[in-house]
């Protein structure tokens, strides 16, 4: 099978840096938007994690009621759910933890293997913000994804 290619937009990039660094000292991360196929994937926007959402230093819980509005936003201009994103503290691993690892798996199964979610961890390393993608493979395992290009277009 084809590998997925991922295009990500510089201005995710830029809010999902922004977001990083103004909860630098704790979990933070939201849901990632886009279009999917099984030969691409264009990420083009992501949510914070909502009014309501708790934030603490080994994990965030998204406020999912706030986070259905901005989906029903989305929506209407043909954006879909496609992963989860979520950065570390400051100086932590960008490596999924257990229960990422957890997470990931179990949000992947909501998901048709052709048209498989992505997920990005962020994270503060030496002053810059850093992000690495993940996907589940065909065993079930989280791994790394390589296979992205950052694009000036929104769409």
């Amino acid at each position: 099978m084809k590998k997925r290619k991922i295009y990500i937009s510089k201005k995710v990039i830029k809010k999902m840096e922004k977001l990083t660094v103004k909860y630098n000292d704790t979990e933070n991360g939201g849901y990632i938007f886009g279009k999917m196929n099984p030969e691409w994937v264009r990420v083009l926007d992501v949510s914070d994690a909502g009014r309501n959402a708790k934030r603490t230093f080994s994990k965030v819980e998204f406020d999912n009621d706030s986070l259905l509005e901005y989906v029903k936003e989305k929506l209407q201009i043909n954006q879909f759910l496609i992963g989860t994103w979520h950065s570390h503290p400051r100086n932590y691993s960008l490596i999924p933890s257990k229960l990422d690892q957890s997470t990931m798996i179990n949000i992947n199964n909501y998901f048709d293997s052709t048209h498989a979610p992505i997920f990005i961890i962020t994270g503060i390393h030496d002053g810059n913000v850093k992000f690495s993608i993940y996907k589940i493979n065909k065993f079930g395992e989280v791994i790394k994804d390589m296979n992205y290009e950052i694009i000036d277009c929104e769409g």
